[in-house]
Order: C-alpha cells, then sequence, then structure tokens
C-alpha cells in the first residue's frame, strides 16, 4: 500500500508559494474582516479556523506527526509553521471540493470510508490512532483523500500538477496573521 500521508506535505510545499503571494495580496490593503481564507469566493470564517488552531494546539504531540512540524513552543498555542501547514491543507482541501463541484463529481459515504480506512493504515504506521486526531482534523484529513480519490490524484506528481494549476487559476485571500510562509 501505498503512504500517503506523505502527500500532505506535497500539497502544503506546493501551495507555500500562493500563501506567500496571497499574503502579499491582503497585506496591500484587501479588507477580508472576519474571514481567515476564502477560495474562489468560499470563505472560512476567523471563528472557525481558530477554534481547528486550537484543536491543533490541544493535540500538539500528534499533530507535529501529521504535519511535520512542532506546533509551538508554548502550550496551548499554535506556532507560525503549524497554522502556515493547516492553512495550507485546507485550501488544498477547498480547491479540490471545488474541482469536485466543477467536474459534478459527489463524495459518497462509501468514499469517506474508504478514504477512512487508508488514513488509518497510514496513521497506524506513525503509531497513530484516527481517534488521537481532533475532530476537525479527522473530517478535512478524511475528506482530502476521499476527494484526491474520486477525482483520481492519488499519484503524486498528477496531484502536484493539479494543485499548482488550480492555485494559479483560483482567487485565494488570506488573513495575514495566519499566514507566514516560510516563518
Amino acid at each position: 500500500m501505498k503512504r500517503r500521508l506523505p502527500l500532505i506535505f506535497v500539497a502544503i510545499v506546493t501551495v507555500i508559494c500562493l500563501v506567500a503571494a496571497s499574503v502579499a495580496a491582503v497585506a496591500s490593503g484587501a479588507n477580508v474582516g472576519a474571514v481567515a481564507f476564502s477560495v474562489n469566493g468560499t470563505k472560512v470564517s476567523q471563528a472557525t479556523f481558530d477554534r481547528e488552531l486550537a484543536e491543533l494546539a490541544d493535540h500538539a504531540a500528534t499533530m507535529k506527526a501529521v504535519l511535520g512540524t512542532p506546533i509551538s513552543s508554548t502550550p496551548g498555542a499554535v506556532g507560525a509553521q503549524a497554522a502556515t501547514a493547516w492553512l495550507n491543507i485546507r485550501i488544498s482541501l477547498e480547491l479540490l471540493r471545488q474541482e469536485a463541484a466543477r467536474r459534478n463529481v459527489t463524495l459518497t459515504a462509501a468514499d469517506r470510508q474508504t478514504a477512512e480506512q487508508t488514513l488509518t493504515a497510514d496513521l497506524q504506521s506513525a503509531n497513530l490512532e484516527l481517534g488521537q486526531l481532533p475532530p476537525s482534523v479527522r473530517t478535512a484529513l478524511i475528506d482530502y483523500f476521499a476527494y484526491r480519490d474520486v477525482l483520481q490524484l492519488t499519484d503524486a506528481n498528477t496531484y502536484r500538477t493539479f494543485l499548482s494549476a488550480a492555485a494559479r487559476k483560483s482567487h485565494i485571500k488570506v488573513d495575514p496573521r495566519y499566514s507566514h510562509a516560510g516563518g
């Protein structure tokens, strides 16, 4: 079985440049109000994203293994690298959702169940359990893998090509307090 957890990191690397460009655009004067980020007009509120970041902080050891970066040096907080890593995953997931909608593809319970089984196996190979993930992370990662499967983007190169093209064509805004590209 191919390891899929490292593919999350491919998404992070691919989107990091996009995040940097988005930060520049937002910092140049765009007012996003109470929106943490938006992708082609689909908005995620600061309250939602802050709740997700709080869950990362509450599960710091587990999330360090999943994101590949320390969550914070201060208990209960989320550092810039971890926040950016999570932001990249969330933006990637939204790009996948929008591509599925464009292709008129809907996730089924079976798609999510298959993705959950894959994620469970990948986590077990890292000595983690699905139940150790915060609820929002678990849901996001299951959907992430399910969308990649139904869109036939499981190969790393195919996915990287898709993500690059989708990001270039998209209008993405990020509140600068959530994006610390390279930081």
